[in-house]
């Protein structure tokens, strides 16, 4: 194989690593994000729910 047809296929190894890498971030972090809200209650919340302190 010439010479340049090495370096595009490595560019285009690099790439695609780079975006697949890139799209489960975001994707991890969304999950993280949505599944963190529901997890944060305060002593406040709980009280008035179950009508107990301590």
């Amino acid at each position: 194989m010439p010479d340049i047809a090495w370096y595009a296929s490595f560019i285009f190894l690099g790439l695609s690593v780079s975006v697949g890498i890139l799209v489960y971030l975001l994707f991890y972090v969304k999950k993280k994000k949505g599944s963190g809200e529901q997890e944060e209650t305060t002593l406040k919340e709980l009280e008035k729910k179950y009508g107990k302190k301590g």
